[in-house]
């Protein structure tokens, strides 16, 4: 069987012309997590007393903290956020809306944020996500 994938393209975020599908895919992560019972970026957006846009761009805009996004024809449907500690990227969440996951070689796209990665001097990358379904 032969599977063509759609091209993608990960980006950095950027919060002129991402933020509202970033927020509502952000959004929808949020809501998985209180499904399966973790609350963890809700209570601290909550506590940020900030707009859920404005948490976003702060969180994301923090020196020590970054997202990427990925589009297929020009649609953002998912992203990654990190945190950098000098060479070392530590993935906090990745997130792909569930009707692209099909979509898309994920070995590709992960090659991408390495290489997005490595542009901003990371060498090692580790995962931290919390809610993975086992």
């Amino acid at each position: 069987m032969l599977i063509l994938f759609e091209a993608v393209l990960v980006k950095e975020f950027n919060s002129d012309t991402d933020l509202g599908r970033l927020a509502e895919l952000w959004g929808n992560l949020c809501m998985i997590q209180q499904m399966r019972g973790g609350s963890h970026w809700m209570e601290k957006y909550q506590k940020s007393g900030l707009t859920w846009s404005e948490y976003l761009i702060k969180l994301t805009g923090l020196p020590e903290s970054k997202a990427l996004v990925f589009i297929m024809k020009e649609v953002v449907f998912g992203f990654t956020f990190f945190t950098i500690e000098k060479d070392l990227a530590t993935i906090r969440e990745f997130y792909l809306e569930p009707g692209y996951k099909d979509k898309l070689n994920t070995d590709l796209v992960i090659e991408d944020i390495k290489s997005q990665l490595r542009n901003q001097g990371v060498q090692f990358i580790e995962f931290d996500i919390k809610d993975l379904p086992i």
